[in-house]
């Protein structure tokens, strides 16, 4: 969350989750620096094993 405090306007940001389960939180890029923090600061820990490359390769390809 703190990278966020970094944005400046007009920065874009998408927000995936290394994990199982639901789709990107903002799949395309946003200007919507507030949605994302919300977004981020509602997720609970998860149980499971986290899943960087395909979330880093699904952020990667968005942005494309």
């Amino acid at each position: 969350m703190l990278a966020l405090a970094f944005l400046n306007p007009g920065d874009r940001v998408t927000l995936f989750l290394a994990g199982d389960g639901p789709p990107p939180l903002i799949e395309l890029p946003s200007g919507d620096h507030e949605l994302a923090l919300s977004l981020l600061r509602a997720q609970e820990p998860g149980a499971g094993i986290a899943r960087l490359k395909p979330a880093f390769r699904a952020a990667c390809d968005s942005l494309k």
